[in-house]
């Protein structure tokens, strides 16, 4: 009997379709449908699932071809295969969930095997065609920050097989099997675009070659309204009823409010943090993307075109002044990590004030390896530490 398909990798046999410009068609479909990639360099619109310290989950959709070479086993009734060259596609719906973790659900369509029969009297070509959907979770061996990146998963597949007719004596296949796919990953660093290239393995019947091509979407942040307190109608009505008793209850009203100045009172350092808190702009905070080449306060031109909107934003409110701060991870002499974060921060204040800031809006501090935001024993928590961070005045 006709039980299942074998696939082997046949890479030559993406010569009969326009590889290159399928995928450059593609990437300018995603151009076109998401204007994340026009403004990439905006931080607030990062890919945030591409950041390892500032991680936050996102899903993607991709799509990709198979190369295959497919074979049903055995010989029934003189039906064998013809032709096993084939090439299919996939299709995939995916989440970033974790650092490392990621799930996905595709459908695998692995093309036809041609069949033809030996007898003479038997004429016409026929075929079987095999698709595959699947459930994988998967794992990146590096960080999610990393342009290049390795991955390895696991889950199952749905095995299915159909015939374009039904003189083909062949046993129809609905197999749950365990499956799994190695691979690797390029990501652009600006925006969400990645390529996957992947081994799959669905049974020992069913492995091939997989090109993947897709885009990652930041998931939609809820921002919550906050609801009106009702209970602060009850005095009212109180005060339409009784108005003689209000005004009796107007003395002791005044020592009820009187807690309110405490806040007042309150140590002058802790009312300048609460201050700062509500006056801080939307593009405040760490300045993700401004780099420095190691161990120095060169600017690297991924980190200038950064600042580059900063200065933009920094324009529109002239009246704002900031201060630029620096850190560092623990590696090193602290007192040599403090001089080199005041140097940078003092190099991002000079960069702005090339493009136009004027310099007593900007304060330069550096703070070394004195606040830490992550741990400093990996390479991933000292590359969080070392940053750059702007706060209002």
């Amino acid at each position: 009997m006709l039980l299942s398909v074998s696939t082997h990798s046949k890479t030559n046999r993406f010569k009969k379709i326009n590889l290159p410009r399928t995928i450059l068609s593609t990437v300018v479909l995603i151009s076109l449908l998401n204007p994340q990639i026009v403004s990439a360099e905006n931080p607030s619109k990062a890919i945030k699932c591409n950041s390892q310290a500032n991680f936050s989950p996102c899903f993607y959709v991709a799509g990709g071809l198979i190369g295959a070479n497919v074979s049903p086993k055995g010989v029934v009734g003189g039906w064998s295969t013809s032709n096993s060259s084939s090439f299919g596609y996939n299709l995939v719906v995916g989440s970033q969930l974790k650092p490392h973790w990621f799930g996905e659900l595709a459908f695998n369509s692995l093309g036809k095997a041609e069949l033809k029969n030996s007898s003479p009297a038997i004429t016409g070509i026929e075929s079987i065609s095999y698709s595959i959907p699947s459930l994988h979770v998967g794992y990146l061996l590096k960080p999610t920050s990393e342009t290049i990146n390795y991955f390895a998963k696991g889950g199952v597949s749905f095995i299915q097989n159909s015939a374009s007719s039904n003189r083909i004596p062949y046993k129809k296949q609905n197999s749950v099997l365990p499956s799994f796919s190695v691979g690797a990953q390029w990501q652009s660093p600006k925006n969400g675009l990645f390529t996957r290239i992947s081994g799959d393995y669905h049974s020992s019947d069913a492995i091939g070659l997989n090109i993947l091509l897709g885009y990652k979407f930041n998931t939609p942040e809820k921002n919550p309204t906050l609801k009106p307190n009702k209970q602060r109608t009850k005095p009212r009505r109180i005060a339409k009823r009784k108005p003689t008793a209000v005004k009796r209850r107007a003395r002791p009203a005044k020592r009820r409010a009187a807690p309110r100045r405490t806040v007042n009172n309150a140590p002058p350092q802790l009312m300048h943090i609460i201050s700062n808190i509500v006056k801080q702009p939307s593009f405040a905070g760490v300045l993700n993307g401004v780099d420095f080449n190691p161990r120095t306060a060169i600017l690297t031109p991924h980190a200038k075109g950064v600042l580059n909107g900063i200065a933009r934003k920094l324009k529109n409110q002239p009246k704002m002044r900031v201060a630029i701060i620096g850190h560092t991870d623990s590696l090193g002499i602290t007192a040599e990590n403090k001089l080199l974060s005041r140097t940078r921060a003092s190099a991002v204040k000079s960069y702005l004030i090339r493009q136009g800031i004027n310099a007593r809006r900007m304060v330069a501090e550096g703070q070394g390896d004195s606040q830490p935001r992550a741990t400093n024993s990996t390479e991933s928590g000292r590359r969080a530490n070392r940053r750059i961070e702007l706060r209002a005045l």
